[in-house]
């Protein structure tokens, strides 16, 4: 233990109480530093901030702790969290034929079979890409394509899709293909975000989880 240098003999004193000191959350100083380079203009309005896992890697900050500092700023009105998939599915609800339908319906009949787990995967990316197609918008539909292997790669983790997962993921699915088929670009809306947000919260528990390691004995 340390102990402070006094001089024989000398008078002595009362102990040296400490006082809690507040330490800012990792979130709340990204947050801040942030927001401190968009009000500088660093980030004109309407211009991209890097996108999570950019700033994942750049500042190496948790997942989390960069979510959470976002979350901050979009309560701020600083920035809009804008994500791809739910646009497609509100744009779907408008411009759906029926032909879209028929491939939404294969794709969630495709899914719900409980078989080996590349089918559900490939499933998955299919009912996805369904939605964008049926979007009628080449760009997004365009995205969605480039971005199949993707997503089929994310969700390719046996510890994470458990039939827990399939039969949320089937639920969400079907819930959102039917406000499609109702031409409710509202309901597409909410249910596409709810869903996306919900996956990507619990691929982000398993990532933490299995980022753990057991040290050698």
């Amino acid at each position: 233990m340390a102990e402070p240098l006094v001089s024989k003999g000398g008078p002595s004193r009362p102990p040296v109480r400490l006082t809690p000191m507040p330490v800012p959350k990792a979130s709340d100083v990204l947050a801040d530093d942030l927001r401190e380079r968009i009000l500088l203009g660093e980030f004109p309005e309407g211009t991209a901030l890097p996108t999570e896992r950019d700033l994942v890697t750049q500042t190496q900050m948790s997942r989390a702790t960069v979510r959470e500092a976002l979350r901050i700023l979009e309560v701020q009105g600083l920035i809009r969290i804008k994500t791809g998939r739910a646009a497609c599915a509100q744009l779907a609800a408008k411009y759906r034929t029926d032909a879209d339908l028929e491939r939404l319906d294969k794709a969630n009949k495709a899914i719900s079979v409980d078989g080996p787990l590349a089918d559900f995967l490939q499933a998955n990316v299919n009912w996805h890409v369904a939605v964008a197609i049926a979007s009628h918008n080449e760009l997004l539909t365009g995205f969605m394509l480039a971005l199949s292997r993707a997503i089929y790669s994310s969700t390719d983790t046996r510890g994470f899709v458990d039939s827990d997962i399939r039969r949320t993921t089937i639920r969400a699915h079907r819930g959102i293909t039917e406000a499609i088929r109702a031409q409710d670009p509202d309901a597409a809306l909410r249910r596409m975000n709810k869903h996306v947000h919900a996956y990507a919260e619990a691929v982000l528990e398993v990532e933490e989880r299995t980022a753990i390691e057991v040290a050698n004995g």
